[in-house]
C-alpha cells in the first residue's frame, strides 16, 4: 500500500465529517439534544450534543463504500470484526443517543456497554488464550473472553467519562487512533492501521467544532463510539500481543482516558468506604481535567496538558516496539512512577490516606482483637518470610529448583512459629499500645521461632537447609512481625502529623524536655501549634534529626526562621538554658513578632489546684498534674 491509497480514505472521512456536523448540530437544537449549564458543567451556553453521529456516520460510510468497491490496493478489515464492531455498536449507540436526549441511568448505560462487548467477542475479536508479557507466556485460557469483555466496556466508558472539556475526548481519540495506526504499520498490521487512521479522519474533520469555544459535544452518542471502536481495534490483531510491550500496549494507546477512569472508581470507592458516597455511579466534579482547572489552568491550556499527557504514553507505545522488551518494561515503569507523581500533584484528597485515617479504620475490626485472627496473620507472614528467604538465598522467583524443599519448611515453620509466639506471650501485647517492650518481645520471639525451626528442620530434614538460609528467614520474619505491631503507631503518628493545625513554631531545646514537649504537641490537638524543627544552643546538634524533626540551628537563627519556615513562636522547653540566652531570645522574639512560652511539667501537692495544660493567645502555658507527688518539679 502507498502513503495515498492510506491517506485518501482518512481524507474523505475527515470531509465528510466536517459537512455533516453543521446538519447534525441543526437536528440536536430541533430534537432537544442540548447540554444546558449546570453546576457540574464548566460550559455557560446551551450547547448541541449529537456531534458523534457526525463522526460514526463518516466512518461507516467510508467502510461500507470500501467494503463495496473492494479494491485489492487496500487491505480491509476482517469481515468478522466488521460485522462484530457493527453488531456490538448498535445496543451501545441507541442507549447514548437516547441519554444525550434524556438521561438514561449509570448503571443501565454499564449493562448495556457490556452487552455491547459481549456481541463483539462472541464474534471472535478478544484477546487470544496466550499472549507475550515482558519475555515470558502468559497462558488465559477461557479468562480471554472475561478480559476481552471488560477491556470493550471499560475503554467505552472511559472515553465517555472523560468527555468534560472542549476537544478533550476527540483530541485524545485522535492521538490514540494515529498512535494505533503507527504501531500497527510497525508489526504489518496494515488493515488495522487503514481503520484507524480513517477514524483520525473522521475526528479531524470534528475538531474544528468540538475544540474550545465548543459549538457541538460529540455527546454519549459520539465518546461511546469512538471508545468501543478504539477499543475492539487494539483487539483486533494477535500481531499486538507479541510487539514491543505487548499487552500493554493498548493501555497506553488508551493510556489517559482510561487513567482517568480508573481514579473516578478508586476515589469512589474510597468514598464509599468511608460512607461518604453513595456508590461508584455517583457523578462529581473530581475527574482530571476538572483538577488541573482547580489548580488555575484555563480550559485550553488543560486540554493541551491532557493531550500532551497522552501523546507522550502514545510515544511511548510505540517507541517499545523497537526496543527490547527488558527495556521497555523499565521504560513503562518509569512512566508509572511519572503518573504516579501526576496524579499526587493532582491533590486528591481521597488517597491522602495518613491524614484522612482511613488505614486507621482497619483497625478498628473487632476481628482484630481475636487472638486466633492474628495467630492467622502470623502464618501469613511466616509464608511470606519464607519466599523472601527463598527467592534472596537462591533467587529462585518462581520456586522451580526449590518448590520440594520450601513446601517441606512449609509444613513445619507456621506450626513452630505460632507455638514459639504462643510460648512467649507475643498474642497479649496489643497491637494499638505496642512499646519499646513489646517491640523486645516481638524481637525476642522471633529469634527463637527461627532457630527452633533451624534446629527442627535440621533434625527432620536431614541437613537439607543451611544456617545462612534461617538468617535471612528470621531476618524477614521480624521485619514482617515488628513491622505489623508497629503500624498502627506508624499510622497513628503520620495521621496526627499530616492534620496538625495552627502557628508553626521552634522547640528551644532539643534534649529531653524538647521531646517531650514535641510529644504532647503531636497528641494534644487543643494546642494550635504545628513544630517545624528545634533550635539548640549546642553546636554539634545542629543538622541533626530529632524524633523526625530536625534541629534548625541556635536561637541566633531565628530572624532567618521567621522569613524561610514562617514561624511565629518559640516553646521554651528547657530548664538548662541560660537567662543571657533567654534574654536574647526574648529580644529576638519582640523584634520579629514572635511569642516566646515556656512548656513545664510540674507535680502539684494538690490534685484539685492544678490547671490543666491550655492555650491562651497561641501561648503553651500552665501544667500537668499528678496527684501522688508532694514536691514540684520543673
Amino acid at each position: 500500500m502507498t502513503p495515498v491509497l492510506f491517506a485518501v480514505p482518512a481524507v474523505v472521512a475527515a470531509l465528510l465529517t466536517f459537512f455533516l456536523v453543521r446538519p447534525v448540530r441543526a437536528i440536536a437544537f430541533r430534537i432537544g439534544a442540548i447540554d444546558l449549564p449546570g453546576p457540574r458543567k464548566i460550559h455557560t451556553t446551551p450547547t448541541a450534543r449529537l456531534g458523534g453521529l457526525a463522526v460514526v456516520a463518516a466512518v461507516f460510510t467510508v467502510f461500507a463504500a470500501l467494503s463495496l468497491w473492494n479494491p485489492p490496493q487496500i487491505h480491509l478489515l476482517p469481515p468478522g470484526l466488521l460485522a462484530g464492531i457493527a453488531g456490538g455498536l448498535i445496543p451501545i449507540f441507541l442507549v447514548s443517543f437516547i441519554d444525550d436526549m434524556h438521561s438514561v441511568r449509570a448503571l443501565t448505560k454499564l449493562v448495556v456497554h457490556f452487552l455491547g462487548a459481549g456481541i463483539v467477542v462472541l464474534l471472535g475479536n478478544r484477546l487470544p488464550d496466550a499472549i507475550d508479557m515482558f519475555g515470558g507466556q502468559i497462558h488465559l485460557g477461557w479468562l480471554a473472553i472475561p478480559i476481552s469483555v471488560v477491556w470493550i466496556a471499560s475503554v467505552t466508558n472511559a472515553f465517555n467519562i472523560i468527555d468534560g472539556l472542549d476537544g478533550l475526548s476527540s483530541g485524545l481519540a485522535l492521538i490514540s487512533s494515529v498512535s494505533l495506526a503507527a504501531v500497527s504499520l510497525v508489526v504489518g498490521n496494515y488493515p488495522m492501521a487503514s481503520a484507524s487512521l480513517i477514524l483520525a479522519g473522521a475526528l479531524v474533520g470534528f475538531l474544528p467544532y468540538n475544540i474550545y469555544p465548543a459549538k457541538i459535544f460529540l455527546g454519549d452518542t459520539g465518546a461511546t463510539a469512538i471508545g468501543f471502536v478504539l477499543a475492539c481495534l487494539t483487539l483486533g490483531g494477535s500481531s499486538f500481543t507479541s510487539a514491543g510491550l505487548a499487552v500493554a500496549l493498548p493501555l497506553l494507546i488508551v493510556g489517559v482516558p482510561l487513567a482517568d477512569t480508573v481514579i473516578s472508581i478508586a476515589r469512589r470507592v474510597v468514598k464509599k468506604f468511608e460512607g461518604i458516597s453513595s456508590g461508584v455511579f455517583e457523578a462529581d466534579s473530581r475527574h482530571i481535567h476538572h483538577r488541573l482547572l482547580a489548580l488555575g489552568l484555563t480550559q485550553w491550556r488543560a486540554a493541551l496538558t491532557l493531550y500532551a499527557a497522552g501523546a507522550v504514553l502514545a510515544s511511548t507505545a510505540l517507541l517499545s516496539v523497537f526496543i527490547e522488551q527488558k527495556k521497555a518494561a523499565l521504560l513503562l515503569v518509569s512512566i508509572l512512577v511519572a503518573a504516579f507523581v501526576g496524579i499526587y500533584k493532582l491533590g486528591y484528597d481521597e488517597f491522602a490516606v495518613w491524614r484522612r485515617g482511613t488505614l486507621l479504620r482497619i483497625y478498628d475490626a473487632p476481628v482484630l482483637r481475636i487472638g486466633l485472627f492474628v495467630a492467622f496473620i502470623d502464618i501469613g507472614l511466616v509464608v511470606a518470610a519464607l519466599y523472601a528467604s527463598t527467592v534472596l538465598k537462591y533467587d529462585d522467583w518462581s520456586l522451580r529448583e526449590q518448590r520440594s524443599l520450601t513446601m517441606q519448611l512449609l509444613a513445619l515453620l507456621p506450626a513452630l512459629t505460632i507455638a514459639v509466639f504462643a510460648t512467649m506471650r507475643v498474642y497479649r501485647c496489643s497491637w494499638r499500645n505496642a512499646n519499646v517492650e513489646d517491640v523486645l518481645r516481638i524481637s525476642a520471639a522471633a529469634l527463637t521461632a527461627g532457630f527452633v525451626g533451624y534446629v527442627v528442620s535440621a533434625m527432620v530434614l536431614d541437613g537439607a537447609v543451611t544456617p545462612t538460609f534461617f538468617v535471612l528467614y528470621t531476618m524477614c520474619l521480624f521485619a514482617l512481625v515488628a513491622t505489623c505491631r508497629v503500624s498502627y503507631r506508624v499510622l497513628c503518628h503520620w495521621n496526627r502529623r499530616a492534620n496538625r493545625q495552627g502557628d508553626p513554631i521552634v522547640i528551644y531545646g532539643a534534649g529531653e524536655g524538647g521531646t517531650l514537649a514535641l510529644r504532647e504537641i503531636q497528641k494534644n490537638f487543643d494546642v494550635p501549634v504545628v513544630a517545624v524543627g528545634f533550635i539548640d544552643d549546642d553546636p554539634t546538634k545542629s543538622g541533626r534529626w530529632v524524633n523526625g524533626y530536625p534541629v534548625l540551628g541556635s536561637v541566633t537563627e531565628l530572624e532567618h526562621l521567621v522569613t524561610s519556615r514562617g514561624i511565629r513562636g518559640i516553646v521554651v522547653a528547657s530548664e538548662k538554658i541560660e537567662i543571657a540566652k533567654l534574654k536574647q531570645a526574648q529580644t529576638l522574639c519582640k523584634d520579629t513578632g514572635l511569642w516566646i512560652r515556656h512548656f513545664r511539667v510540674s507535680f502539684q501537692e494538690d490534685f484539685a489546684e492544678s490547671t490543666p495544660l491550655e492555650v491562651r493567645g497561641g501561648a503553651i502555658s500552665g501544667s500537668s498534674s499528678v496527684q501522688p507527688a508532694a514536691a514540684k518539679q520543673s
